[in-house]
């Protein structure tokens, strides 16, 4: 004999809504259980099929720190990309992705700190992604360059040479 299940009470993990099943329709990554019927997972977090304790169950988790997690987000979301970064856990969208800060550099996608400092004799204004930048651009201008002879240099930005003083 085998035994009838409530698909309601009986799983974790999908619908039963049309006849004959043997076992319930998975919700699809992205979705959730939820009364019954498979629901949009929330904005910041990410929803996918999985296993807890030897059950088929779904899986909702915070989205993690590095990404960001629109809704009906499977099992990463979106990476950060790369010249930013967020510690930010159950980020919601890109917005959350700061900007490498000035002077420093972040290279790689989903980075959740700054990767470092840009080196001596190079400048960084912001949202770098080398520690070496030559001629880097955002797409509308320059933001990390070398230090030019004639130009004083701190790691944020180039300066002439004041009068009466060189840089060779």
């Amino acid at each position: 004999g085998s035994e009838t299940l409530s698909c309601n009470t009986d799983n974790n993990y999908g619908v039963c809504d049309t006849t004959g099943l043997t076992d319930p329709i998975p919700c699809s990554d992205g979705t959730k259980l939820e009364g019954g019927v498979c629901d949009s997972c929330l904005a910041g977090t990410k929803c996918y099929l999985g296993m807890q304790s030897n059950i088929i169950t779904n899986i909702e988790a915070n989205c993690d720190a590095g990404f960001y997690c629109e809704s009906n987000t499977t099992r990463l979301g979106e990476p950060c990309p790369s010249s930013t970064y967020s510690s930010s856990e159950n980020a919601q969208s890109d917005l959350t992705c700061e900007a490498c800060t000035e002077g420093s550099f972040c290279v790689g996608l989903g980075q959740t700190l700054i990767t470092g400092a840009c080196e001596e004799g190079y400048w960084c204004s912001g949202g770098n992604e080398s520690p070496r930048p030559e001629e880097e651009s955002d797409g509308s201008s320059t933001i990390g360059d070398a230090c030019k002879p004639g130009e004083e240099c701190n790691t944020i930005s180039p300066t002439l040479c004041a009068k009466g003083s060189y840089q060779s």
